[in-house]
């Protein structure tokens, strides 16, 4: 009967307590099965000037392949594999990436992903030019 108590009170606690966190939660755009989660858009100051930032992350199913990642600006971006492993195609060359690892791409260059068997979630800060 212990048990049952503690996991109740345990089980109530972890509900109450992600609940906000649920509701912090920004609204979710999904293009196809890929999902996009815009964490922020806006302009803030770097170097005394006022800069476009756009910061979003993206999720990706397995087995799942991206040309040409549509950012929603163009400049200089700053990549993160939040979770799970992906395979980028930029400037022609593959590259496995696991969780972890960050990279930047200059404006105007592509950027390809590709998912094997573990979906990804990508974070990409792109700084306008």
């Amino acid at each position: 009967m212990h048990c049952w108590s503690v996991f109740f009170i345990t089980t109530t606690l972890v509900t109450v307590w992600l609940l906000p966190l649920q509701a912090q939660t920004p609204a979710t755009a999904v293009s196809g099965p890929v999902q996009r989660l815009e964490r922020f858009a806006g302009t803030t100051r770097l170097g005394g000037n006022d800069t476009r930032v756009a910061i979003d992350t993206w999720l990706l199913p397995n087995r799942y392949k991206i040309e040409a990642l549509e950012l929603p600006l163009r400049g200089l971006t700053v990549l993160e594999v939040r979770g799970g492993s992906v395979v980028t195609i930029i400037d022609g060359q593959r590259r496995k990436r696991q969780a972890g690892e960050f990279w930047t791409v200059p404006a105007g260059v592509q950027i390809g992903l590709e998912t094997e068997d573990d979906s990804a979630a990508i974070q990409t800060t792109v700084i306008a030019e």
